[in-house]
């Protein structure tokens, strides 16, 4: 067998080509010896890279059957075939989601490795490493996260010596994966930028496909939501060009996840669809369980409560069929949360019941951790106050304890901060209030550490209610202003929109809230006021944001103001009617200090509400940029956040910093180049 033929097609990721090579030289190898079931085993190998799981995990099962009744082999020779199809047998079960399988093969393996007489490094070195690293999966996919990571790098550090590439990759994916579940999501990124480094080293496309998902991922994760579409496209592309398909339902299952977080559900619903297509017609339970479940989670998130019902049932049966009870346990917490929305508590306590189970079962962190928060989230629908009391005390036990997930430590800190509100608004209770500004402290840090941007931009939503009730109302707007600039920078479209209603709602309420803090009225009377409730609910169980269909504007005036408050340049949309730009312009330097707090962090853009105009101001070096129009504001924000940009990027831009500084009316040459960009935009 032209074993070095073989082994390189297999580094590259050439699978298909490998099988074909392994089976015109078992056609001719003759059967119940050494030889023959290495063919068996390196033909394993190839099915595994091609997804063909189930008949890959068959074939070595029929090799440890068989080696034992061949008798002309060595017991040396012997031993190294089974621990080799022990290998591939592990690699198979965790792949089918048969993950204490898995373990129970890796440490059959690890024992049979002690009994071989070999002494060589070379030879018992690398299926030490190889039963190591796939511990280390099985590990990380039963939530034992400390334990996979230490064998990953035990793994690691053989394999640095042996200098097995293709392995190396491997590890890092695993470890960023672990990174990724505790939310460090920088070492994440840092791992899997350097496996995908290596897979080009070793032209091995297959293995990029995997790095560019996971960087696609962290990047989702992070905000980034462009940058992960641009990895998941590269990935897509390599994988069309492979034929891998399974590769390709993990792909479609990301960009689904990847365009909910975009608030877009229906195209989100269209790549799982997809994913589950491809995995019916593969075969593969697993992954048709992984789509389907996160379907349901879509469904929930639409409030089309019956099909994400129905979605999960379909889950529970595939997971409890595959044996994987991990995954298991976090359909039935999709469904304790799912019907307390439908308020049928009867089987809420009964799916809580099942996750129990497999909670005393599993002895898993992670499930634990579901169990905890999902009694507590039962709790909460309780009237009795010491039931409300016990799941506070529940939500606070999961916050204080390490991160197996970061997405439950979120859900915990937003349902305790739930809570909170909830003793502040019924008994007015400042120390809750205390202990609520203490819950946005961790919430801010949790964001921040994970670099991600849709969480902050609703933290800072949220804080700006909180900032509200404290009649910190400059504060208040400021929050919406940051939220809304995270969201645009980001890509959040959505998001982004539903602040800058909310922006403007909050601009019409603004006589209100200063009529509440002349009359000094109490905490439970401010929270009123306020809409914690929708917010909180939105945050954790990612509700689709409802938004009306968007409005445009009506262009009243355009100014550009020197940073003494003279104008440089004007537009009146409205010819109909007089307008005074040095009144306009006075004005706005009435308010200049408020302006000046307001873009105390560079490129914000902040608005004010007069009568029934709008004014969105936005500095840039120092110039003001003034905006005043009737309507809606998101459309506003983004028009005159397309002229700046334009202007910076035109041969203008120096001729309106020359006519601020010696404070002149620009030339007609500029103003007409300035028209020209207002009618475009405008």
């Amino acid at each position: 067998m032209n074993l070095e033929r073989i082994e390189q097609l297999l580094l590259e990721g050439r699978y298909e080509d490998a099988l074909k090579e392994v089976e015109e030289i078992e056609k001719q190898a003759p059967m119940n010896n050494a030889f023959y079931l290495r063919c068996k085993i390196v033909k394993s190998r190839c099915l595994l890279g091609q997804s063909e799981h189930k008949t890959a995990l068959n074939i070595v099962q029929q090799v440890v059957r068989e080696e034992e009744h061949i008798e002309e082999m060595e017991e040396q020779e012997r031993e190294e075939i089974k621990v080799d199809a022990l290998i591939i047998m592990a690699e198979a079960l965790w792949l089918l989601g048969q993950y204490d399988r898995g373990l129970e093969v890796v440490e059959q393996g690890e024992k049979e490795l002690q009994r071989l007489k070999i002494k060589q490094l070379p030879e018992i070195e690398p299926r030490k490493a190889a039963l190591l690293l796939h511990k280390g999966v099985t590990l990380l996919h039963k939530d034992e996260l400390d334990q996979a990571l230490d064998c990953f790098q035990q793994s690691l550090m053989i394999n640095e010596v042996l200098g097995n590439k293709q392995d190396i990759t491997k590890i890092l994916n695993g470890t960023g994966q672990i990174y990724t579940r505790k939310g460090e999501l920088d070492h994440a990124l840092d791992c899997f930028q350097r496996s995908l480094k290596i897979s080009e080293e070793l032209a091995n496309e297959e293995r990029m496909a995997r790095s560019f998902v996971n960087i696609g991922v962290i990047y989702k994760l992070q905000g980034d939501l462009d940058k992960a579409l641009d990895n998941y496209s590269q990935a897509l592309t390599i994988n069309e060009k492979l034929g891998d398909k399974r590769g390709n339902t993990i792909i479609l299952v990301n960009m689904g996840d990847l365009y909910k977080d975009k608030g877009e559900l229906d195209r989100a619903l269209e790549f799982l669809q997809q994913s589950l297509e491809i995995s019916e017609v593969l075969g593969n339970k697993l992954f048709i369980a992984y789509s389907v479940t996160n379907m349901g989670v879509i469904y929930h998130q639409k409030d089309e409560l019956k099909k994400a019902f129905n979605h999960f049932e379909r889950s529970i049966v595939l997971f409890e069929e595959l044996g994987n009870k991990i995954d298991l346990a976090e359909v039935l917490f999709f469904l304790v949360t799912l019907t307390i929305d439908m308020h049928s508590y009867d089987q809420t306590q009964e799916y809580l019941q099942l996750l129990k189970q497999i909670h005393e079962q599993e002895k898993n962190r992670i499930v634990s951790q579901r169990y905890h928060i999902a009694h507590a989230l039962k709790l909460k629908t309780s009237t009795q106050a010491r039931d409300r009391v016990q799941a506070e005390i529940l939500l606070s036990q999961i916050i204080s304890d390490e991160v197996v997930d970061h997405r439950l430590t979120v859900i915990a800190l937003l349902n305790k901060f739930e809570l909170l509100i909830s003793e502040i608004s019924h008994y007015g209770d400042k120390e809750a209030l205390i202990e609520a500004q203490l819950i946005f402290q961790d919430l801010i840090k949790t964001a921040k550490t994970q670099s991600n941007h849709h969480l902050l931009a609703e933290i800072y939503w949220l804080q700006s209610q909180l900032s509200a009730v404290q009649f910190d109302l400059n504060e208040a707007r400021h929050m919406l202003t940051q939220a809304q600039i995270i969201a645009e920078e980001k890509g959040l479209t959505k998001l982004a929109r539903k602040i800058s209603k909310e922006h403007d709602l909050f601009l019409e309420k603004l006589d209100l809230w200063e009529e509440l803090q002349k009359k000094d009225v109490s905490l439970i009377e401010r929270i009123k006021a306020t809409k914690f409730d929708e917010i909180v609910n939105n945050m954790w169980k990612q509700k689709e944001l409802e938004i009306l269909e968007e409005q445009d504007e009506e262009s009243i005036v355009l100014l550009l103001l020197s940073e003494s408050g003279l104008p440089i340049y004007s537009k009146n949309f409205d010819m109909s009617q007089d307008f005074d730009d040095m009144f306009v312009a006075g004005f706005i330097s009435a308010i200049n200090n408020f302006i000046q707090e307001a873009f105390g962090v560079s490129g914000c853009i902040d608005r004010i509400k007069h009568e029934d105009n709008s004014i969105i101001i936005k500095k840039i070096a120092s110039l003001y940029f003034c905006y005043v129009y009737k309507g809606e504001s998101y459309a506003a924000s983004k028009r005159i956040e397309n002229f700046t940009t334009d202007i910076q990027n035109s041969n203008i831009w120096k001729d309106l910093q020359k006519s601020q500084q010696i404070t002149e009316i620009l030339n007609q040459s500029a103003i007409n180049r300035i028209d020209a960009i207002i009618d475009r935009i405008f």
